[in-house]
């Protein structure tokens, strides 16, 4: 038994250094010197920038599955709207009931569009203009 060799042998030779290495050990781990940190930040900063390569690109399948996804449930949305149109010269209820059903969708589909599409609308259309129109005047 690994937990109760002392009772046979009292504390070894093997077990005492064991028993010291060890509390050296976490004892220097307490303390973090400013090598160690700056190694530390320096793994921190190779991580985080393997990260942005592999994140920025908006061909990754991460990008290509949110601009699916978004693009399935507002369109989804969108045809609900069409098709409760078009139903509406045919048969009010039914029309009422598509319509019903595109209501319901309706924060998701806008939250949707808002966060995905918005972000783009925002940068292309109110800040490069901003940012053309500071140019120009500097000029």
């Amino acid at each position: 038994m690994g937990l109760l060799n002392f009772l046979n042998g009292g504390l070894g030779r093997k077990n005492v250094t064991t028993l010291v290495d060890g509390a050296v050990n976490g004892v220097d781990k307490l303390f973090f010197t400013k090598q160690e940190k700056a190694d530390y930040l320096e793994k921190v900063a190779e991580n985080q920038l393997e990260f942005l390569k592999t994140t920025i690109n908006e061909s990754s399948a991460r990008s290509l599955t949110r601009r699916y996804i978004a693009m399935m449930i507002v369109g989804i949305f969108l045809l609900l709207l069409l098709f409760g149109a078009v139903a509406f010269a045919f048969d009010q209820t039914w029309a009422d009931y598509i319509l019903n059903e595109a209501k319901s969708l309706s924060g998701l589909a806008l939250m949707v569009a808002g966060f995905y599409f918005g972000s783009y609308a925002i940068g292309q259309y109110v800040i490069n203009p901003l940012k053309n129109k500071n140019k120009t005047s500097k000029q």
